[in-house]
């Protein structure tokens, strides 16, 4: 009987810090998070500076938390705050629609990223030298092109790109052309002996890798044709339509209509809505300062936080939004 006493003590025991550590573990959720990552990219990347400036300006109006910048990516951003391992952090516009909808990269659904803002949109710049026989995506096949490394936003749009166009790397490669995976550096160097006919160049206009091309080869930038325009949508809507004003390039003279992806700040669900709401409050109150740091945050500022948004919002962001008058999607609506 003794031992059986001690047995019953040891399970309700066992019982109970199971569902005290259950509580505390809820309870430390729900407060105030210490500590706040924001997910970059790399280093030397754009949105390492943005999210730094935007780490600065939350430390200056948000007591309590400290907010830091770490290298990070769109896909991996998403991921991380799925896993509970990340807070907020910076995506683009079409991860977020597949991790939305779960396809692609993301096997299921994502269940705590919700959107904060969008900073800016950047445009794909389909780059070919200004004496190049490309005049469509059609005319891709048997030519040398890149979109960039294998898994990034820039490469997930080219197959997309290739994709409604009824183009495919194998069918590139089967009349002698060859899909190359590289970074920005090198497929400029490759772009300018010619080694390339074809990439893309995923930056705000003036792009300062295209005018770095544009210094010793005139170029041209692929236009985008409805029909191409809407094919894409459909396999992805998360891009945004974007015109290149003629005359922002040496050898490009007419406007041309290309397609983007937003940059979005992402946010954790976790994350208590009071917080959220401070922290969206503090962002684009403070959108002058923020942008200060990168060109390409130039219009940066609330009138633009929904532009090729598709994730909800968080609670606390919908709260701000309401209460700036803000007439917000319906998609957007937690």
């Amino acid at each position: 009987m003794k031992t059986k006493g001690f047995k019953v003590l040891a399970v309700l025991t066992i019982v109970t810090v199971f569902v005290l550590g259950l509580s505390l573990s809820t309870a430390f959720a729900a407060k105030k998070p210490k500590f706040i990552k924001i997910a970059a990219s790399s280093m030397g990347g754009t949105w390492f500076p943005v999210c730094a400036a935007t780490a600065e300006v939350l430390n200056r109006h948000i007591k309590g938390t400290i907010f830091t910048t770490t290298l990070g990516g769109s896909i991996s951003t998403l991921k991380k705050i799925d896993e509970g391992t990340l807070y907020m952090g910076l995506s683009g516009g079409s991860t977020c629609y597949e991790a939305a909808e779960g396809i692609g990269t993301f096997a299921k659904k994502t269940k705590k990223s919700r959107t904060l803002g969008v900073y800016y949109s950047f445009p794909f710049n389909l780059v070919v030298r200004a004496d190049s026989d490309i005049r469509s995506v059609k005319d891709l096949e048997g030519k040398n092109v890149s979109g960039g490394k294998k898994g990034w936003s820039t490469e997930l749009f080219f197959t997309h790109l290739l994709e409604a166009n009824g183009i495919s790397y194998d069918s590139i490669k089967a009349k002698g052309g060859h899909v190359v995976f590289a970074g920005w550096s090198q497929l400029i160097s490759m772009f300018k002996d010619r080694k390339l006919d074809c990439m893309i160049d995923p930056s705000p206009h003036p792009s300062p890798g295209v005018m770095e091309i544009t210094a010793l080869i005139p170029i041209r930038l692929l236009d985008l044709d409805p029909e191409t325009i809407g094919k894409v949508e459909k396999l992805n809507r998360g891009y945004v339509k974007i015109t290149c004003p003629g005359g922002t390039y040496r050898g490009q003279d007419k406007d041309v209509m290309q397609l983007g992806n937003p940059t979005v700040m992402l946010i954790s669900s976790d994350i208590k809505d009071d917080l959220a709401y401070e922290i969206t409050k503090t962002i684009f109150e403070n959108a002058k300062d923020i942008s200060q740091v990168h060109k390409v945050l130039k219009g940066f500022s609330i009138k633009n936080a929904f532009d090729g948004a598709y994730l909800p919002l968080h609670p606390g962001a919908y709260k701000y939004y309401q209460e700036k008058g803000m007439a917000i999607p319906g998609h957007l609506k937690p």
